[in-house]
């Protein structure tokens, strides 16, 4: 008898966790905006700044900032850093850049969540058609 009580005891805080983390893992201030490819747009830009933002934070990976004609500067998220580095593409300040990807709001601004990103010769494919990143079959 004492045996199902301890699996209990042991079971009831695992389940709790796994519900916890399926909750987390579907807020939007938590993993981020979603990739519509309703929202597509391509468009050149110039680069303002590279940048990875750490985890945990929200869209937590490599983002480039952008210039667009209309002087407006916009976060395009390029996903997780350590995919976008196996590119070797130095995305500097000046640099121009022809970006693929869907225009989202995201607290209150817009990002591109980009799914190509080329600069000269090189073309950076991070997501596919409907979104889902490249990085994922790149990790198993």
């Amino acid at each position: 008898m004492m045996a199902k009580y301890r699996v209990l005891i042991w079971a009831t805080p695992v389940v709790a966790l796994l519900t916890a983390a399926t909750l987390i893992a579907k807020d939007p201030a938590v993993m981020g905006p979603a990739y519509n490819p309703a929202t597509m747009i391509h468009s050149r830009f110039q680069v303002v700044e590279f940048k990875e933002v750490p985890a945990p934070q929200p869209l937590a990976g490599a983002h480039v900032f952008v210039k667009a004609n209309n002087g407006e500067t916009l976060d395009v998220y390029l996903g997780l850093a350590k995919y976008v580095k196996i590119f070797n593409l130095p995305l500097n300040p000046g640099d121009r850049v022809d970006v693929l990807g869907s225009e989202v709001k995201f607290n209150g601004a817009n990002l591109i969540i980009a799914r190509e990103v080329t600069k000269g010769p090189v073309t950076m494919i991070l997501r596919d058609d409907n979104g889902t990143p490249m990085w994922l079959d790149w990790m198993e």
